[in-house]
């Protein structure tokens, strides 16, 4: 952040009482005169009983006493998890009770648990927070399941158990979320009981949601046919962890029609979902494909042309990239991103961020395409000219000791043609 612009947001934040900063322009542990508090490395926590936020700025080792949590009376916003992007910031816990005083905060509406080292369950007491509205447990590595008191928590909106590679399925009451909006990281697992996807159809106010197909995934006769069902889903991800053919399943993937940004990763098929064409996803405007075996991608055969506005196409190392054609299917692009090593061939490594810089970069393509050729040609005429040159030279100075070197010297300039 610019320093003026940092400047200014700790001013406002002064203001508005939000928290306290010391001289140096950081959060202090110690409120005076507000009702937030900050958990600082080294610093000293009191006054708790009146907080309504108390947010993680440093503290690395979570050694929190469960009775201080349960003097949380009237907190509304508790982030115990990082808020830094960089993985370099990490957290954990000393021990897991110290997690079940968190069913004395009835007033409870967001908590984050992001990347938290060593958490391996969730306290069923979880279930209590009845005010709950926002849960965010991703990257928390050590985590294996979820209680299935989940469901009682009527009022969450926002639930993120994304990059979370040690939970195996999601709990059947996950369906009784009906509030639930965003979904993400939800495991297809290989349990009789678990929540399937056609159990997602319940949720009738899910936009967004993100799917992990892994190694261990059971997925019924169908089951990818019912995403069509989720029909206010605006933005959906899925993730393959698996190479198995017969867990993949992507012939019968279906897509809401209502979607906006589809972001598929690791697709383990050369061949494009059947339902991934433009007069099944006429309200797409961001199509993600990255990783995997993908090595086309068209418009099913329709001549008819896609919406999409941003493209990124990544770590595709077979996908064969026709950019007159790239142009033609996808002519309202306005930023692109293309990543994909062809191996003999070429690499494509551009962002293009204007219709026009996209517009030269398909023509570039042409343009190369037209000349190679022509230019192959002229190189042969070259090379055949050169060769005769060479033979009439040999014949000129037969007898004269000079025959045998001319003879090599042909030999060797064929052999590099």
């Amino acid at each position: 952040m610019h320093p003026w612009l940092r400047h200014l947001a700790i001013s406002l934040a002064q203001e508005a009482k939000l928290f306290e900063f010391d001289s140096s322009g950081t959060p202090s542990a110690r409120s005076y005169g507000c009702q937030r508090e900050c958990l600082v490395l080294g610093g000293e926590n009191s006054n708790v009983e009146n907080l309504l936020t108390v947010f993680n700025v440093s503290e690395q080792y979570l050694d929190l006493n469960p009775d201080w949590l349960s003097k949380l009376k009237k907190v509304e916003v508790l982030q115990l998890g990082a808020w830094h992007c960089s993985p370099r910031h990490h957290i954990e816990v000393e021990k897991e009770e110290v997690l079940r005083g968190l069913r004395a905060l009835k007033h409870l509406k967001y908590l984050s648990l992001r990347g938290i080292s060593l958490i391996t369950t969730i306290p069923a007491s979880i279930g209590e927070l009845l005010s709950l509205e926002i849960l965010d447990l991703r990257r928390c590595h050590n985590l294996e399941e979820l209680p299935s008191e989940i469901g009682s928590l009527t009022r969450l909106t926002h639930l993120d158990v994304s990059d979370c590679p040690f939970i195996e399925s999601m709990p059947k009451e996950l369906q009784n979320l009906t509030h639930l909006q965003v979904l993400k990281g939800f495991v297809i697992g290989n349990s009789k009981t678990s929540c399937k996807i056609d159990d997602l159809a319940n949720l009738k106010e899910l936009r967004r949601l993100g799917i992990v197909i892994g190694n261990e995934a059971v997925a019924r006769e169908g089951e990818f046919t019912k995403l069509k069902d989720v029909e206010k889903l605006h933005s959906l991800t899925i993730w393959w962890g698996t190479t198995s053919l017969k867990l993949a399943a992507m012939d019968n993937l279906t897509f809401p029609p209502s979607l906006e940004k589809l972001d598929l990763r690791g697709t383990p098929h050369a061949n494009p979902p059947k339902e991934l064409k433009p007069g099944t996803l006429q309200k797409l405007k961001k199509l993600y494909i990255r990783g995997g075996k993908l090595t086309r991608l068209d418009d099913g055969g329709t001549d008819q042309q896609w919406n999409v506005e941003i493209l990124r196409l990544k770590y595709l190392n077979d996908f064969k990239l026709n950019r007159q054609q790239l142009l033609l299917t996808f002519p309202r692009l306005c930023f692109l991103d293309v990543k994909c090593d062809k191996g003999v061939e070429y690499k494509e490594d551009k962002v293009l961020k204007s219709s026009s810089e996209i517009e030269n970069y398909c023509k570039e393509k042409v343009v190369e395409k037209n000349a190679m050729p022509a230019e192959n040609h002229n190189s042969e005429e070259r090379k055949s000219l050169k060769k005769d040159n060479l033979g009439e030279e040999a014949l000129v100075n037969k007898g004269k000791g000079k025959e045998v070197a001319f003879k090599t010297e042909i030999e060797q300039e064929a052999s590099t043609s």
